[in-house]
């Protein structure tokens, strides 16, 4: 018995074109692919941040924040980091610093998912319009965009992922339990 899975051509089949050999507004919308997944693991990475700092399991986390949107995840988080630690210390320093970098990149972030993007009838450069105040803005504004500059993003939002996988391999969990608990039976 075969499932409509398996039908067609395998992987090994189909030709696939270097990322090199596409055009440019095909390029861009590889590397924007390529960039909403980079910022979707960044998000993840928060959510486990957040385990990590208030000692919880990921599906609890998950379940308060399914639609939440990124300010409110870093401002959870940081909250929750002031809360177990202090402002003053140097845990809370390090995860402030790093949440505040991932909110300084969710601009651009939100100039891709709700922009707006045109390339000319022949194929050349693709532009981009930002979401302003008004459509009239937008289009008002438009500006040439390529993949280079969404790979210089991306490549910050690595840098970024990387940060956090050290935050959250740092050994915090259990002192900010502790602290936490107490914390609470303080504020009783």
């Amino acid at each position: 018995m075969t499932s409509k899975h398996n039908e067609g051509p395998s992987p090994q089949d189909t030709p696939f074109a270097s990322p090199a050999a596409l055009a440019p507004p095909h390029m861009l919308s590889f590397t924007i692919g390529n960039y909403f997944q980079m910022f979707s693991h960044v998000e993840f990475m928060i959510s486990v941040l957040a385990c990590r700092i208030m000692n919880v399991d990921i599906t609890t986390v998950q379940f308060l924040w399914r639609d939440a949107g990124l300010r409110h995840k870093t401002k959870g988080t940081r909250r929750a980091a002031k809360e177990a630690f202090g402002d003053k210390d140097e845990r809370f320093t390090r995860i402030h610093k790093v949440l505040t970098l991932i909110e300084n990149r969710s601009q651009f972030r939100n100039d891709l998912a709700h922009g707006t993007f045109m390339v000319d009838a022949n194929g050349g450069v693709p532009t981009m319009g930002r979401p302003g105040d008004s459509f009239q803005q937008m289009l008002a504004n438009f500006a040439p965009i390529d993949a280079a500059v969404v790979l210089d993003e991306m490549r910050q939002l690595q840098d970024i992922f990387k940060d956090l996988g050290r935050l959250i391999s740092s050994n915090f969990a259990a002192s900010s339990a502790s602290n936490s608990s107490e914390s609470l039976r303080r504020n009783q």
